[in-house]
C-alpha cells in the first residue's frame, strides 16, 4: 500500500511540476519578446511652433537659433529641448493643458534621439501636471515609466538619483490624493532618508508634502517642523516658487493652531514670494489662505479683498477647486455681515463649482484627441500607432496576470493535493501498526496450540468450531486491513469469533454480549480494526483478572440523541490502573495509543468528529469506552 501511493504521490508531482514551468516558461517568453514598434517615431513638423516659441521668452529663441544649425536628421533632441521648454513655460503658468500638449511631444523626441536626461525630465513634467489635473491614472503611469528607467537608490549617478527621489516624492502626492497618508509618508520619509545631506531641492520638496500630511491629520506640531524644514532648505537654494510654497504651508499651519496673526503675516510673505516667482498658482492660493485667516479674525472687509484677489487669479487659471474654496468662504462673510443676497449668490456658485468637480472627478481627464482635431493627419497616424502600441502591451500585460494567477492557482491544488497524499500514508502506516497489533504473536500461538490440543484430545466438534471461528476472524482482519471503511456488522462479526476464542483460551471464565439496536437497512460504516484493540484490553487487563466472579464484557450499539452512532464497551473487570500485570497500566497500550492517534488523522483528513472516551465505571468496577461516529459515514468521505 505504501509504495502504491508513494508512486502515486511521485507521478503527481512530475504533473504539477510539468503545469508549473508552462505557465512560468510564457511569462519568461513574454517579458523578454522584444517589438521594434516600441520605439516612437514623429513626424518632423516642427517649424508651426516657432512663432509660439518667440512669444513665450529669450532662452526657447536661443534654443531654437542653436537648434537651426543642426540637420533634421540629428536635431530630434534639441527639438525635444525646445518642446520640454515651452511644456515647462505653460506647466508653471498652470495651464497645465496646453503643458501637457507640449511635452509628450517632446518626450516622443527625447525617446527617438535616445536621450535619458530628457525623457526622464518630460516624463517627469508629465506626470506632475497630470497630477495637478487629478488624473491618477496618467500620473502614475509616467511615475512608473521613470522608476523603470532609472532603477532605485543603489544608482549611484547624481542625476539619475535625482529624477529616482523626485519621483518618490511625486508617488508619496498621488498617495496623499487618495487620502492615503501612511503610504504617502512613507514615500516622503524614505525621499529624505536616501538623499544626500546638501540635496536642498529633494528636502524642500519632501518637507511640504510631509507639511501637508500632518496638516490633514491633525498633527500640528509635527506640521510645523516640517513647514519650517522646507523654508529653511528652499532659502539655501534661493528658491522664489518654493518659498511661496513653503510660507504658504506654513501659514496654513498657523490658522489650524488658531495663531491668526502669524497666518496673515506668512501669508503676506507667501503672497511676495508668489509675485517674486511670477506663479499665479500659489499667488492665488496664498491669498485664499490669508483672506481664510482674516476671516477667522472677524477682520472682513480685508478678508474680501485677499478671496476677491484669489478668486480672480483662480478663475483666470480655471483652477475649480481654489474657486469652490474662495466661493464658500465669500458666503461665509456675507453670511456674517448679515447680506443674505449676496451670501445666497455665493453659495450658488459654490454649488455649481462643487458639481463641476464633481463631474471633473468622474471624468478626470478629456481625451486629447479633442484638442488634436484640427491638427495635421500625420498626427493623428501617429496618436493611432501609439493607442495600438499600448492596446499590445496591456494585452502582455494581461497574459502575463494570467500566467502569473494559473500557476499559482496550480502550485496551491499541488500542495493541497500533496498534503492529502502525505495523510493518506500517515493513515496507512497507522492501519498497519493497528494490524500488527491486532494480530498478537501471543494469541496467534495461543489459538493454534488450542486447536492443537482438540485434535490430540480427539474432539472433531470443538476443534471444527475453533477452526472455523478462527478462519472467520482472520479473513475478516484481512479483509478489513485493506479498506478504510467496513459495515458495523461485518466488525461486529468478526469480534464475534475474536471473543469466542479468546473464552476458549481462558476456560471460558467471563462471557459476552453483542447488541445492536441499529436497524439493519441502515447498516453503518465504521473505522475499519477500531474496536477490536478495546476488547482486547477488556480482556487482557480487565475480567482475566478477577476473582471470585465471572467477568462480563457487553458491546452495545445504538444511537444518541444527536443521531449519531454510539458504540458502548464495558468490562466488570479491574478497572482502570488496577491491572496486576506489569506490561501496561491500565488502558494505556500501545495499540489505544495507535487509535487516538488513528482518530486525529481521520478527524483533520475527513473533517468529521469521532469521539473517544475511556472511563472507570463507578466503584471502579470495570471500564467503559465509548465511541461516538457520525452516521451515513460514506458521505463526509466523499465530500
Amino acid at each position: 500500500m505504501n509504495v502504491i501511493e508513494l508512486k502515486r504521490m511521485n507521478l503527481l508531482k512530475q504533473k504539477y511540476y510539468l503545469l508549473f514551468l508552462i505557465p512560468a516558461l510564457s511569462i519568461y517568453l513574454i517579458c523578454c519578446s522584444t517589438d521594434n514598434t516600441n520605439k516612437l517615431i514623429i513626424s518632423n513638423e516642427y517649424d508651426s511652433y516657432i512663432d509660439e516659441v518667440k512669444l513665450i521668452n529669450n532662452d526657447s529663441v536661443a534654443l531654437w537659433k542653436e537648434l537651426e544649425k543642426y540637420d533634421d536628421r540629428d536635431n530630434a533632441g534639441k527639438k525635444a529641448v525646445v518642446l520640454l521648454t515651452i511644456g515647462n513655460y505653460y506647466s508653471n503658468s498652470s495651464n497645465f493643458r496646453e503643458a501637457i500638449h507640449y511635452l509628450e511631444k517632446g518626450v516622443a523626441l527625447a525617446k527617438e534621439a535616445n536621450n535619458f536626461h530628457l525623457i526622464c525630465e518630460g516624463l517627469n513634467q508629465l506626470a506632475t501636471c497630470y497630477r495637478r489635473i487629478s488624473d491618477i491614472k496618467n500620473a502614475s503611469a509616467y511615475y512608473s515609466q521613470i522608476l523603470d528607467i532609472v532603477g532605485d537608490e543603489s544608482n549611484k549617478d547624481v542625476v539619475t538619483r535625482e529624477y529616482y527621489l523626485g519621483t518618490l516624492n511625486g508617488i508619496g502626492m498621488l498617495a496623499y490624493e487618495q487620502n492615503l497618508y501612511n503610504k504617502a509618508l512613507d514615500y516622503y520619509k524614505h525621499s529624505i532618508k536616501v538623499c544626500d545631506t546638501s540635496n536642498y531641492y529633494n528636502y524642500a520638496v519632501a518637507g511640504h508634502c510631509i507639511n501637508k500630511v500632518y496638516r490633514e491629520t491633525g498633527k500640528t506640531d509635527s506640521a510645523l517642523f516640517y513647514a519650517k524644514f522646507s523654508i529653511r532648505n528652499n532659502k539655501k537654494m534661493e528658491s522664489d516658487l518654493g518659498l511661496a510654497i513653503a510660507y504658504t504651508d506654513l501659514a496654513d499651519v498657523y490658522r489650524i493652531k488658531g495663531e491668526y496673526k502669524k497666518a496673515i503675516s506668512t501669508s503676506d510673505t507667501a503672497i511676495y514670494y508668489a509675485q517674486k516667482a511670477q506663479n499665479p498658482y500659489y499667488e492665488g492660493r496664498s491669498y485664499i489662505v490669508a483672506g481664510n485667516n482674516l476671516t477667522e479674525m472677524s477682520q472682513l472687509e480685508s478678508a474680501k479683498k485677499y478671496i476677491i484677489k484669489g478668486y480672480q487669479l483662480a478663475n483666470k487659471l480655471n483652477d475649480l477647486e481654489r474657486m469652490n474654496q474662495a466661493e464658500k468662504i465669500m458666503a461665509n462673510i456675507y453670511e456674517k455681515l448679515d447680506k443674505t443676497d449676496s451670501s445666497y449668490n455665493w453659495l450658488k456658485r459654490a454649488l455649481n463649482s462643487q458639481e463641476l468637480l464633481s463631474i471633473r472627478e468622474t471624468d478626470k481627464i478629456v481625451d486629447l484627441q479633442v484638442q488634436y482635431k484640427t491638427q495635421s493627419k500625420n498626427l493623428e497616424i501617429e496618436r493611432l500607432k501609439i493607442n495600438n502600441l499600448k492596446t499590445v502591451q496591456n494585452r502582455k500585460y494581461l497574459i502575463t496576470v494570467f500566467a502569473i494567477v494559473l500557476m499559482l492557482f496550480l502550485i496551491l491544488i499541488f500542495i493541497n493535493r500533496n498534503k492529502q497524499l502525505k495523510g493518506r500514508l500517515k493513515q496507512n502506516k497507522l492501519e498497519q501498526k493497528l494490524l500488527l497489533s491486532q494480530m498478537n504473536p501471543h494469541f496467534m500461538y495461543n489459538a493454534l496450540y488450542s486447536i492443537q490440543n482438540f485434535v490430540l484430545k480427539n474432539d472433531p466438534v470443538k476443534t471444527y468450531d475453533y477452526i472455523s471461528d478462527f478462519a472467520i476472524m482472520s479473513r475478516s482482519q484481512l479483509q478489513s486491513s485493506r479498506k478504510e471503511f467496513i459495515p458495523l456488522e461485518m466488525e461486529l462479526e468478526m469480534l464475534n469469533s475474536y471473543l469466542k476464542l479468546q473464552q476458549l483460551r481462558f476456560n471460558y471464565n467471563f462471557k459476552f454480549n453483542i447488541i445492536n439496536n441499529l436497524e439493519n437497512k441502515n447498516n453503518p460504516s465504521i473505522p475499519s480494526m477500531l474496536l477490536q484493540p478495546f476488547i482486547e484490553n477488556a480482556i487482557e487487563h480487565g475480567v482475566r483478572f478477577i476473582k471470585g466472579r465471572k467477568g462480563i464484557i457487553t458491546i452495545l450499539c445504538s444511537k444518541n440523541e444527536g443521531n449519531d452512532i454510539k458504540i458502548t464497551i464495558s468490562d466488570n473487570g479491574v478497572g482502570l490502573g488496577n491491572s496486576t500485570t506489569n506490561t501496561h497500566s491500565g488502558f494505556d497500550s500501545v495499540s489505544t495509543e495507535i487509535i487516538r492517534e488513528r482518530i486525529h488523522s481521520l478527524n483533520k483528513s475527513y473533517k468529521i468528529k469521532i469521539d473517544l472516551e475511556i472511563s472507570n465505571k463507578k466503584g471502579n468496577k470495570g471500564v467503559l469506552v465509548v465511541l461516538t461516529i457520525p452516521p451515513q459515514l460514506e458521505k463526509f468521505i466523499k465530500k
